[in-house]
């Protein structure tokens, strides 16, 4: 079976390396026989706007096909981390603080519903990408990993 649909592409304004120009998606899904597809780069702090409005602009500028879509992939944070960043605290915050948080702390995402509306997002990949302020130990992280999934599941913006 052909995979004809990618939502999670990375592009070259994403924090995580990637290295592909928005207006190059479309001939590279051509090319790899993906009809249905969507940018998708990284939101794990307000400190990713930035990027993400980049990519926006960007995406436009290529004047998308009904076919090529918008999202973002945001990042399970806790919500004391976001409340720290947002003192002006932290210059590089890009991936959050990732220490120094209460265990089992209240999660949340970087994202408003002001920000999908004015940015003009469609879709929303929830990630799981480090634990919480938890011990490391099996049990613990399971735990954490599996508080954070759903979290991300039942979240009203994702």
């Amino acid at each position: 079976m052909a995979i004809t649909s990618d939502w999670h592409i990375h592009s070259h304004n994403s924090c995580d390396c990637a290295c592909m120009k928005i207006a190059d998606m479309a001939t590279m899904a051509r090319g790899a026989g993906i009809i249905d597809y969507g940018v998708t780069d990284h939101l794990h702090t307000a400190c990713n706007l930035p990027d993400i409005e980049a990519s926006r602009a960007e995406y436009l500028a290529c004047k998308p096909g009904r076919h090529f879509h918008f999202g973002v992939e945001v990042s399970c944070m806790s919500q004391w981390e976001l409340d720290e960043i947002a003192t002006g605290r932290y210059p590089d915050s890009t991936y959050g603080l990732r220490e120094g948080g209460p265990a089992w702390a209240a999660l949340a995402i970087a994202l408003t519903d002001q920000d999908v509306e004015r940015l003009g997002i469609e879709y929303v990949i929830g990630g799981t990408h480090w634990p919480m302020y938890v011990p490391w130990e099996p049990q613990a992280l399971m735990r954490d990993y599996h508080r954070q999934n759903m979290f991300l599941a039942t979240h009203p913006v994702g």
